[in-house]
């Protein structure tokens, strides 16, 4: 796929097409019975998606960009703990989500939200790489995709 088509327009479009299928076609089943732990969980998925989201955006404007319209690649910041903050807080609030809302449409949402999300890492990394070279592949070594090393 082309960078200028690695746009995260694009990719929430796939996503939440995804979503309304699984909401509309996916039985009314309770995976577990909704509980305070789950509920606090959720509560702590918020705070930390707010985060992470809101600090990453700010830190990276070009984010909201297609890949092929970042200009700068950006390494300080969360950027420097994990390559793609703003997905690790989308993921994470995708399975708070689930938390809140134990019904089997819920974790096949957050199941589809993931496998979209890592896909586009995949293709948006290949268009940086294609962009900025050695120096992304540098980056990559340095900084890992979505899991800090030290949290």
């Amino acid at each position: 796929m082309q960078a200028k088509f690695v746009s995260p327009i694009l990719m929430w479009l796939i996503a939440f097409a995804g979503i309304a299928a699984i909401l509309l076609l996916a039985p009314p089943l309770t995976i577990f019975e909704r509980n305070t732990p789950a509920s606090f969980a959720f509560a702590i998925i918020l705070i930390t998606y707010l985060g992470f989201f809101s600090i990453a955006l700010w830190q990276n404007r070009q984010a909201s960009s297609s890949a092929a319209g970042i200009k700068k690649l950006i390494t300080t910041g969360l950027y420097s703990i994990v390559r793609h903050p703003i997905y690790f807080a989308d993921m994470l609030m995708s399975w708070g989500v689930f938390l809140l809302f134990p019904y089997l449409a819920s974790l096949l949402c957050a199941i589809w939200v993931n496998a979209v999300l890592l896909y586009w890492m995949g293709l948006e990394e290949n268009a940086l790489r294609k962009k900025f070279g050695r120096k992304y592949s540098d980056y990559e070594k340095k900084v890992p995709k979505l899991v800090p090393r030290t949290i």
